[in-house]
């Protein structure tokens, strides 16, 4: 199927994640699209419910809840983007719950930057 968005804007990207540096790394590794970040479920979820974006990448584990909450809340809203998970968290189940939930893709941390960048490419 042919993706009939509007190609003259940059892709954007939100990432939830609590640790900055990983959002700085990500924001430079992806500096040719649209780049927001949250720190936490909350402030996640303002920006998920203020508009949609094109790529939402998740860790797992936030300081008020977890990605996959984040999951279902892009889903509940009808968003169809592919949700990537970034995550220290390698447990099987934890993973598995994800995917479950609408997550496309799960890497664990630390990912090298090429194949994160090769994942962000094929998703988006």
């Amino acid at each position: 199927m042919k993706n009939t968005q509007d190609t003259s804007r940059a892709k954007s990207i939100l990432c939830v994640d609590d640790d900055t540096d990983t959002c700085e790394l990500l924001e430079f590794l992806f500096s040719e699209y649209e780049f927001r970040s949250a720190h936490n479920l909350e402030e996640g979820f303002r920006l998920i419910e203020s508009r949609r974006f094109d790529l939402y990448i998740f860790d797992n584990w936030l300081p008020d809840g977890s990605g996959v909450e984040l999951c279902r809340k892009v889903r509940e809203l009808g968003h169809e983007s592919p949700i990537l998970f970034v995550s220290g968290v390698a447990q099987r189940e934890d993973i598995q719950e994800a995917l479950r939930h609408g997550a496309d893709q799960y890497l664990i941390k630390p990912c090298e930057p090429y194949l994160l960048n090769d994942v962000v490419k094929e998703l988006i």
